[in-house]
């Protein structure tokens, strides 16, 4: 879960809830964050069917990647 890594950066930088920040002493991990992004994608994974899914996913990663090519 990489995004919820992005939402701690941002939480940390005061740019989302200061909650989201904070990071589990005993595993190192962003525990409120990733339960945020959990929570947030788990409806759209119930409501929608793995084709769908798959290309969000493939025309994200196609977004990102050519974003990043043209920096």
């Amino acid at each position: 879960m990489g995004v919820a890594r992005i939402v701690t950066s941002m939480a940390r930088t005061h740019l989302f809830f200061p909650i989201f920040g904070k990071i589990n002493d005993r595993f190192g991990t962003p525990m409120w964050a990733t339960l945020f992004v959990t929570v947030a994608a788990l409806p759209l994974c119930i409501l929608t069917d793995l084709p769908a899914l798959v290309n969000m996913v493939s025309t994200s990663a196609v977004c990102v990647i050519s974003s990043l090519i043209y920096l």
